[in-house]
């Protein structure tokens, strides 16, 4: 599946910039972007937690540390 990784300036409602990331195939996510997003990268992986791993990764954030799911 492949993943999306927006970036949007902040001259909405929000005041500074910020990510949004999801699955390519999320309409309803992609149709609330602010007018001002830009993609910045696509990533190909098996499940969200992976594609949160290359998210980080590209972002040079710590290492993506998954949610506990029990």
């Amino acid at each position: 599946m492949k993943y999306e990784l927006w970036l949007s300036d902040g001259d909405g409602h929000q005041g500074s910039s910020s990510y949004s990331f999801f699955p390519e195939d999320n309409e309803s996510v992609r149709k609330m972007l602010e007018a001002d997003a830009r993609l910045l990268m696509t990533f190909e992986a098996d499940d969200w937690n992976n594609a949160c791993k290359q998210k980080h990764a590209f972002l040079g954030w710590d290492p993506y540390d998954p949610m506990d799911e029990t």
